[in-house]
């Protein structure tokens, strides 16, 4: 493997020790504006300097880790990518906006990995708070703090701080773009934004043109609420986390390497995490690993571009438009919602139970007819698996005229994420095949609520049910399912493709549509079992010759009529 470092600055040294250490890489390049520097780095980290960009382009690198000043970090991605490298780009991706939906309409088009230097992300102090909120260790959160000082004309002895780009705006510099990450780590681990406060300010101390104080609150959509101090005039280093909630508060410090958690219970656990103090590199070795291994196709980037950019957008957001900063949700909002059905032939119990006919049609032909009765349903498209038994389920479709799309048998939030893909579709809803009687009305009560309220998931199933079983309609934005593909590593949420949201409410918003209905919740109409299809082919064969678009209320008429066909045992409440 060839990999480029472009800029021979302490980052760009950094990376080359690290590349030269690792053994992963074949070949390391280096270049800089200035190339004597680059020829001194290449030296002492046995790589090879090269005279320009261009030239060290012309070689072909597999992939290149921009370390050059901010201000050039996106026309040097930008040609990296399109010599066909994927990248790592230091942190902060860009010193501005411009040139940002460029950049990433690229990558997409490459199909190149794009990454930015999160490394904290790869801290032990940083990642065992994300693990206790993945536990659920600290029950419901609501507040947050992070804090990051230090003193940037003592930052590097012996060099004036009014040369660092650090210093200049136009470079990039100022403290919040500088000190991005408490703010990539407050995105990581809480969600989407609804609205920053904050308060960047110029003290005077220094010389320059960039505010060196700044304080935030970010008001997330999860609900928590999150203050950011950055400051380039402490004289002490300090860089601290702190996250509250109902149960329990864990306090990090990254420069004393401890994660502490304190029970409602008055219980106190004080853990010291690796590495040392004093040994940062460890983070970076992590992180340039697990960049390899994801261009490798081994890892999902912890830290992917859509990542950077959100941070950026953010930061700059809290920068420019101080004191209140409404920050744009990703992508447009949409007066409908498409369907993803997820269907299998594979079942223990019914084996083909979506191609059982009643009424003289597939049970997955009802599922259709009856969901695109729905106002507010776009696109409807299947999403099965690679099994052998499933392409029966593909001719179908066809038949239907449905789109289709064949992904994992065994990575459903692959598959699903793949459907979503593949057809662009925006929000979406999730809807099981083993559902034949839902009806466009159950689809639209909960569309409506999305589209009005906007949340990252919705579902009249979860957190409690408020419709009969077989009527299920989760509904999430697209944002939001590709953060679950790119956060969630456990089996149980590979497996089930909305888990990861609803079970980690810090970080998404979930919304209620619709109120608890205990004579409804407690019905039972899904498609599992030889007597469900019995009773599901009953109340088709009653009801669909005479009224197609049959409805919630004519089935519980009909069942009323003909009590002999209610034979399903219903949930007890």
């Amino acid at each position: 493997m060839k990999v480029l470092v472009v800029g021979a600055g302490s980052i760009g040294r950094r990376h080359l020790g690290n590349l030269r250490q690792g053994g992963r890489a074949s070949e390391i390049l280096c270049t800089d504006a200035d190339p004597a520097r680059a020829q001194a780095a290449a030296g002492q980290h046995a790589a090879r300097a090269v005279a320009s960009l261009d030239e060290a382009l012309a070689e072909r690198p597999d992939a290149a880790i921009i370390c050059s000043p901010t201000h050039l970090h996106l026309a040097h991605a930008l040609a990296a990518v399109r010599a066909g490298c994927h990248v790592l780009v230091e942190k902060p991706l860009a010193a501005s906006l411009e040139g940002v939906d460029e950049l990433t309409a690229e990558v997409a088009r490459s199909g190149k990995v794009a990454m930015v230097g999160c490394n904290l992300r790869f801290d032990d102090v940083y990642r065992r708070v994300r693990a206790l909120l993945d536990e659920g260790a600290l029950g419901r959160v609501h507040s947050a703090e992070l804090h990051f000082g230090y003193d940037l004309r003592r930052w590097r002895p012996g060099v004036d701080y009014r040369g660092l780009y650090a210093a200049h705006r136009a470079q990039g510099g100022g403290i919040l773009l500088d000190a991005i990450h408490e703010i990539d780590l407050a995105l990581w681990l809480f969600g989407e934004p609804r609205r920053v406060l904050s308060l960047p300010r110029r003290t005077g101390a220094l010389e320059g043109d960039v505010e060196d104080v700044a304080d935030l609150i970010l008001d997330f959509r999860s609900g928590v609420g999150c203050t950011v101090h950055v400051d380039y005039l402490e004289p002490v280093y300090r860089r601290t986390i702190a996250v509250a909630g109902d149960r329990a508060l864990v306090e990090g410090d990254f420069a004393a390497r401890t994660v502490t958690v304190r029970t409602a219970e008055g219980a106190v656990l004080r853990e010291e995490v690796e590495p040392p103090p004093g040994d940062r590199n460890v983070m970076y070795v992590r992180e340039l690993d697990h960049f390899l291994d994801a261009l490798e196709g081994k890892a999902r980037p912890i830290a992917p571009l859509a990542d950077g950019v959100r941070a950026l957008e953010v930061a700059l957001a809290a920068r420019d438009r101080a004191p209140e900063a409404r920050v744009a949700r990703p992508g447009p909002r949409l007066a409908k919602v498409s369907a993803v059905i997820q269907a299998r032939m594979g079942s223990s119990r019914l084996p083909g139970k979506v191609l059982l006919h009643a009424a003289g049609k597939s049970m997955l032909a009802h599922q259709v007819e009856r969901l695109a009765r729905a106002r507010l349903v776009d696109r409807i498209v299947l999403a099965t698996s690679e099994a052998p038994a499933d392409r029966a389920l593909i001719e179908e479709a066809e038949r239907l005229g449905l789109p289709w799309f064949v992904g994992s048998e065994h990575d459903v939030l692959a598959r699903f994420v793949g459907a979503v893909r593949k057809y662009d579709l925006g929000a979406v809803a999730r809807i099981t095949a083993d559902c034949p009687l839902m009806d466009g009305d159950a689809f639209d009560q909960v569309a409506s609520y999305f589209l009005e309220h906007d949340p990252d998931y919705v579902s009249n199933a979860l957190p409690v049910r408020f419709a009969p079983d077989g009527f299920d309609v989760e509904i999430l934005r697209r944002d939001a399912l590709e953060r679950a593909d790119r956060e969630a590593t456990a089996q149980a949420d590979r497996e089930h493709v909305t888990r990861f949201l609803y079970t980690h409410p810090e970080r998404f918003e979930i919304g209620l549509a619709a109120p608890f209905d205990r004579e409804l919740a407690s019905r039972r109409w899904t498609l599992d079992t030889r007597a469900d299809y019995e009773f599901l082919r009953g109340v088709f064969e009653a009801l669909y010759p005479h009224k197609p678009d049959f409805r919630l209320a004519d089935i519980l008429d009909l069942l009323a009529r003909r009590p002999e066909l209610d034979t399903v045992p219903r949930y007890v409440l």
